[in-house]
């Protein structure tokens, strides 16, 4: 989310294929924020299934 608002471009899904099967998933999004601003980021689980996150990482990259 950004702002407040869902990127669905950034959308991951998986489907493991028994319990305590884990996987991994990744996506990149571009966000274009001006000069003097700011953008609040997060992660937010829609499904309405429990899970769990380990090693989370969202790296942001500055450009001048």
């Amino acid at each position: 989310m950004i702002s407040g608002e869902p990127v669905l471009s950034s959308q991951m899904i998986s489907t493991p294929a028994a319990v305590d099967q884990y996987n991994n998933v990744s996506s990149g999004v571009y966000i274009d924020v001006p000069a003097g601003c700011c953008v609040n980021i997060a992660v937010k689980n829609t499904s309405t299934q429990a899970i769990n996150v380990a090693n989370a990482n969202i790296v942001v990259t500055r450009k001048a």
